[in-house]
């Protein structure tokens, strides 16, 4: 939109015509409105007379629409401008304001001119919330200079407080707090509050209250308990100064907006304000009143009524000094009493009055009218009193928990939950929660008291009322009371209540069915005959919430007990909706169809055909296909029964969907293909298509559904063999993903399919053997399974002569490779001699063996061929084990961990103990020689410990003993091992959490290979299995972490070169892993790491003292990367840190990175010195970018940090310009 042309607005806007003016202001306004960026503020300043003239217009529209047009100029102006348009404004509010106060009364009218003066406050923090914008969806980037806020601040508060107060002032202290608050320093939020203090005692009505919103915003600003101590002092002393009635009222109005600040005054103080409500309660002289029996003088109502409602605002302050932790201990019990009286208080009905007034009037009638009105009149409002004493008990129950025995055996059995009020009903109730909440599951005869009562109460309550006591009839589902739940049930039922079509019986509903495993069919069939109303209700939401609850009743035991009549009508409502699935939405569709698919596998309907049928539309419906193949799958999984032709049909769907781009219905397609194969003779099937699809799906899929494929081809074998084209297909594609590395040695479903072919294709070696990649270990298990399978001994012969052959002088030639594993898998199924273990062993003895790859495969043959006969190669292990050097060891190791993977379960136990006794029983010299063996044999232990549960015990008792240094190393492998595991068996948590709490203390051992273990194995546990480090993070595992951020001189080597010595930092590996291990942390969220005490300021402490000042580049680098991902990941915690500014912790950055920044190249420097000299500038290039956006944010709303941000921009500048071109090119993060 271009300018706007405000001399032509200007005319309209002064034209006689009331609607010409109005269409001036709305061109104006939404010409403002649309984010064009060009105005220009001389212009617009030049139309503020008009505007300001246009505020007093005799048509309301227009004055209306005048009011509106301020508010987007804001953002136009220029400071000046808009400081000149505020002090034009409010020159115009007391002049408003005095035409419409009288000389005794005060105006409760906002004046129009205070309206259009508070709408330029409606921008970043206010607008929301604000009356003035006219859009309230619409957004305003603008916010105050910092500058601009404190001038508009320095202005007007003096101008307001030193005026008589008016809703106009009060009303515009609160905008412009909410707006522009931030910039005010302690001391003018002290001098405001105790202004607004004197306001809230010496102004009546609306102006008084709003005073005291006006100290609740103010207040939240203030940071120091000087403040608060000085407002609570100011709030007495003005309150014994003050002779109205009213005094006490807005004293503990006042208490209440202080103490809701959380920040805790003193003891002195607490204790007064605590006093001052305890004599206003009045306790004693309340028990004296319902005690008395001769009350003989009328009883004033209007006097209770005001004493009932300034006890409410005490009781309210008692529920704010107890909500926040404040209330002392030694007064616990006081405040006990205080509760079981006010629950019970009712002056006007108490005993005393049971006989007032009925002598004379036992003949005379009153209409409903008249009734209603007595009602109102005696209205003493004593019931808020029992709502706030309700209120008090949950917090209470909180801050006091030991309490809870009294409070179940005392205060539930009285709470008023057979109150008039229904306010106090529902606090009532939500306090009998708290209370059945806190009790633990074999504590119920402490509150059976209550269960009776609410039985009873259930008769006469209105029904409108149900669904709050629900809620207590709810908490006690956990206790297995199902009496309870059965008497309301029958309730329902007696009372005839209307109970469908709520979300609230719904869910109480679902909590029934969740929490108990019998149910009576009265309250089974109670619940289905609602569901089935409710899948009739128009309301999408409540049809959604109606099926996910018969999904909990179709998993119920009972769920039987639902007759053929209610079953029949919930499956027609579900596929009434999957039919007409147009007009619903689709995840209410889908819903409906697990619904279904849960009435088919429990077997509780006898129309499943009609279910199978409906099915058959949803599967070929995009947005449903998906649901309904995994609901099929389960009903495969069960005992459902279906018909060859529908097994077709579904074969047929499935075929085509293996192939769909949706990677999750792909592979779920291709488990039901799997499912319905099985079900159907192997005569009927065709295969055509689900071939063509399948060998389509392996050629362009991942190795996740492998599995599945080759299963179905293994189903399928007949077809594929029968088949030349589709045996070439399959075949061809097979061995391009072979020779590709794509499968893998372990994929088994795979060799099954191989193991399988070889009965139908008696030429599959020969052809494979002349096309798959030799080199392959899948190639060699692939030839020796269909050797094995096509009894082509020739063939076996002719490699166990080749590793006579290469065994006997080249046994490092690489053709000797696939030999060896072809050899393995075959020995692993039958006796090859003269390959045994013994020739093997020799093999590997022997010194002039070299190549690792035959090495490797040489230990792998020795693994299979022992798997063969596993007891009599054991004996020969350990022979060898104790008579032959490291190297040895660790071949055996790498055999025996392909024992251990192949042993039955019936020798599982036998085999672990032996192997764990041969380990740990054998001692060794811990040396760089012996670190590969004792990597390999702890790895070997790890895979034991899984298998073997009994010895966690074992390996725990190890790490008590102050292991040798041999034993402290194998167990962090033990450890490693398990933490790379995907056991997830009961208490393995538990057991690696106390593994890592055992073995943190071995990182003070000054040994470079076993510290780098100690701080890989915390890493690998927090990436793998967090809650195996999270429980012990703060309190041994972080500091220990933070200990190894620093250079250690233990682990610095000097390296002397001729004439130069060169210091090499052994440690700095360890501290790299440190620097990783604290990155991964602060990747968990925030909620993570407040529940495991992770302090923020702890981390930016430790990287900014320790990381930014070390001597390596890349740990500054990782420091900068570390920092960076710190406040990207928990700004709000950043931000702290930053206004805390603890010991002066942001100007010590800005120091290191200076530091970091001066150290100059060498002349001399080597390309990779050079590249890590540029890594490191740019890393501190971002990491001063991603500061820089958080420091002026904190600043915007917290001024007082003006010392940090003028140094930090200070050093911004230098940055700037020293490092101009890395500035430029480096992207901010």
């Amino acid at each position: 939109m271009p300018d706007l042309n405000i001399r032509a607005l200007k005319d309209k806007a002064m034209d006689v015509d009331p609607d010409i003016r109005f269409m001036a202001l709305e061109d104006f306004r939404k010409g403002l409105e649309t984010d064009s960026g060009n105005q220009n503020s001389g212009q617009l300043e030049s139309f503020f007379p008009t505007l300001l003239k246009l505020l007093d217009d005799q048509n309301p529209d227009v004055q209306n629409q005048a009011v509106k047009s301020f508010e987007p100029m804001v953002r136009y102006l220029s400071n000046d401008g808009l400081l000149s348009l505020i002090k034009s404004l409010f020159a115009l509010v007391p002049l408003a304001g005095s035409n419409n106060t009288t000389s005794t009364n005060k105006s409760f009218t906002i004046s129009i001119p205070n309206m259009a003066l508070r709408s330029l406050f409606a921008q970043s923090n206010s607008r929301d919330n604000s009356d003035f914008v006219s859009d309230k969806l619409s957004t305003s980037n603008y916010r105050f200079n910092v500058l601009v806020a404190r001038t508009i601040m320095d202005y007007l508060i003096p101008q307001i407080t030193s005026r008589e107060v008016t809703i106009d002032t009060v009303e515009l202290l609160i905008d412009l707090v909410t707006e522009i608050g931030y910039v005010l320093n302690e001391n003018e939020v002290l001098k405001l509050s105790l202004y607004l203090v004197q306001v809230a005692f010496k102004e009546t009505g609306i102006i008084g209250k709003n005073s005291i919103v006006a100290l609740e915003k103010i207040f939240a600003l203030t940071k120091e308990v000087t403040t608060v101590e000085a407002v609570l002092q100011e709030v007495k002393r003005v309150e014994q100064a003050t002779s109205t009635s009213d005094r006490l009222f807005h004293s503990f109005q006042l208490y209440s907006v202080c103490l809701k600040r959380g920040i805790k005054p003193s003891t002195n103080t607490i204790n007064e304000i605590y006093d001052a409500i305890v004599a206003t309660l009045n306790v004693q002289n309340v028990e004296i009143t319902e005690d008395d029996d001769d009350i003989e003088e009328d009883v004033d109502f209007d006097a209770v009524l005001q004493e009932n409602l300034l006890k409410d605002e005490a009781f309210t302050t008692l529920i704010n000094l107890v909500s926040q932790g404040y209330l002392p201990v030694e007064l616990g019990e006081q405040v006990f009493e205080l509760i079981k009286i006010f629950l019970r208080y009712d002056p006007l009905n108490s005993d005393s009055y049971d006989d007032f007034d009925n002598e004379d009037d036992d003949d005379i009638e009153f209409s409903d009218d008249e009734l209603d009105g007595a009602a109102d009149e005696e209205n003493d409002c004593s019931w808020k009193l029992r709502a706030k004493a309700s209120i008090l008990v949950p917090p209470f129950l909180k801050e006091f928990p030991s309490s809870l025995g009294l409070f179940s055996e005392t205060i539930l059995p009285i709470l008023p939950i057979e109150d008039s009020n229904d306010q106090v009903i529902s606090e009532a109730v939500r306090a009998a929660v708290s209370i059945i909440n806190s009790t633990s599951e074999n504590d119920l005869k402490n509150i059976q008291a209550i269960i009776p009562i609410i039985i009873s109460r259930l008769e006469t309550i209105r029904e409108e009322q149900f669904p709050v006591f629900l809620k207590l009839i709810e908490s006690f589902n956990r206790f297995q009371y199902v009496e309870l739940a059965e008497a309301t049930f029958a309730c329902f039922n007696k009372r005839n209540i209307t109970t469908s079509g709520s979300l609230d019986y719904l869910q109480f509903y679902s909590s029934v069915l969740e929490s108990y495993d019998t149910l009576p069919t009265m309250v089974i069939e109670y619940i289905a005959d609602d569901f089935i109303t409710n899948l009739s209700d128009k309301s999408f939401n409540m049809i959604s919430e109606t099926v996910k609850s018969l999904t909990l009743l179709f998993n119920h035991a009972n769920a039987n007990k639902i007759s053929e009549y209610y079953s029949s009508k919930i499956v027609d409502g579900l596929i009434l909706k999957i039919q007409n699935n147009k007009l619903y939405t689709s995840d209410l569709v889908r819903l409906c169809i697990t619904a279904l698919g849960e009435i088919l596998c429990h077997g509780l309907s006898q129309e499943n055909e009609k279910i199978f049928e409906v099915f058959k539309i949803s599967i070929s419906n995009e947005s449903t296909s998906k649901v309904t193949v995994d609901v099929l799958n389960e009903i495969l999984s069960s005992e459902a029964v279906i018909s060859k032709e529908y097994a077709l049909f579904i074969m047929e769907k499935s075929s085509t969907l293996i192939i769909s781009s949706n990677e999750a219905t792909s592979k779920a397609s291709l488990i039901l293909l799997n499912n319905i194969i099985q079900r159907i003779p192997p005569s009927e099937l065709k295969g055509d298509i689900e071939l063509q699809n399948l060998i389509e799906l392996l050629r362009v899929s991942t190795k996740e559904v492998y599995k599945y494929v080759f299963q179905a081809c293994n189903y399928l074998s007949v077809h594929i063999f029968s088949s030349e084209i589709y045996r070439m297909r399959l075949l061809q594609t097979i061995i391009q993903l072979v020779n590709e590395g794509n499968i893998e040695v372990g994929d088994e479903s795979f060799f099954e399919f191989v193991k399988t072919s070889c009965n139908f294709d008696k030429g599959l070696f020969s052809y494979l053997q002349s096309n798959l990649d030799s080199s392959s270990e899948t190639s060699a298990r692939i030839l020796a399974i269909c050797a094995l399978g096509n009894n082509l001994d020739q063939e076996i012969k002719a490699r166990i002569d080749l590793f006579q052959k290469f065994a006997k002088s080249d046994f490092n030639n690489k053709q000797f490779i696939p030999v060896l594993r072809f050899l393995g898998y075959i020995g692993k199924e039958r006796d090859i001699r003269p390959v045994s273990i013994n020739v093997l062993l020799d093999l590997l003895k022997n010194e002039k063996l070299t190549n690792e790859v035959v090495i490797s495969s040489a230990s792998s043959t020795l693994g299979l061929i022992a798997s063969r006969d596993i007891s009599s190669s054991l004996k020969s292990f350990a022979n060898n084990y104790k008579s032959n050097d490291s190297n040895i060891r660790g071949y055996l190791m790498d055999a025996l961990k392909i024992v251990v993977d192949n042993c039955s379960a019936q020798e599982s136990e036998k085999v672990c103990d032996f192997i764990w006794k041969l380990i740990f029983n054998f001692s060794i010299q811990f040396d760089k020689c012996s670190i590969s063996e004792l990597r390999k044999s702890g790895e070997v232990l790890g895979k034991i410990i899984t298998l073997s549960s009994s010895k966690r015990g074992l390996l725990l008792e190890y790490c008590k003993k102050q292991p040798a240094l041999r034993e402290v190393y194998l167990i962090l492998v033990i450890i490693k091992s398990l933490l790379s595991s995907t056991e997830i068996s009961e208490g393995y948590d538990e057991f690696l959490s106390s593994l890592i709490k055992s073995s943190i203390s071995w990182i003070d051992i000054i040994n470079i290979d076993i510290r780098q273990i100690v701080v890989g194995n915390l890493l690998t546990g927090l990436h793998n299995k967090p809650l195996s480090v999270l429980p012990n993070l703060n309190d041994s595992l972080l500091p220990k972490i933070f200990q190894q951020l620093k250079a250690e001189d233990a682990f610095k080597k000097v390296i002397t070169m001729g004439p130069y010595k060169y210091v090499m930092d052994q440690g700095l590996e360890i501290r790299k892993l440190s620097y990783e291990f604290i990155y991964t942390l602060i990747s968990l969220e925030s909620s993570t790491l407040e529940q495991y005490n992770v302090s923020i300021e702890t981390i930016f402490n430790n990287i900014i003292n320790v990381g930014l000042s070390d001597d390596q580049a890349d740990i500054t680098v990782l420091s900068c990367i570390n920092l960076i991902h710190l406040i990207s990941n928990h700004d709000s915690d950043a931000m702290v840190v930053i206004i805390n500014n603890k010991d002066g912790l942001f100007n010590t950055m800005i120091k290191n990175l200076n530091l970091q920044l001066g150290k100059k190249l060498s002349a001399k420097a080597s390309a990779q010195d050079n590249e890590s000299y540029q890594e490191r500038i740019k890393s501190i290039v971002k990491l001063s970018k991603k500061f820089n956006q958080i420091i002026e944010k904190v600043y915007s709303t917290n001024p007082e940090i003006i010392g940090l941000i003028k140094a930090w921009r200070v050093y911004c500048q230098d940055l700037r310009t020293q490092f101009q071109i890395y500035y430029n090119s480096t992207e901010s993060e």
